[in-house]
């Protein structure tokens, strides 16, 4: 059975909540370092991770690629 198809509203939802982390996260790590390079280093692989996990579920959601990558 295949999963229900994301509306408007959950292809919002699914960009807005992409933005949320990365940008979470880069103010996270970016105060989290105490040193610049080091605050590049974290953030750079947060970002990493970010686009992992987008992409690990837009292989199940392929409605979601476009939303989750603007």
């Amino acid at each position: 059975m295949d999963a229900p198809q994301a509306g408007p509203a959950g292809k919002l939802l699914a960009g807005l909540i992409v933005v949320a982390v990365l940008v979470a996260g880069v103010f996270f790590w970016g105060r989290v370092a105490n040193d610049d390079r080091l605050a590049m280093l974290f953030t750079t692989l947060w970002s990493g991770a970010v686009l992992a996990g987008g992409y690990l579920a837009t292989r199940a959601r392929t409605e979601l690629r476009v939303p989750m990558a603007l």
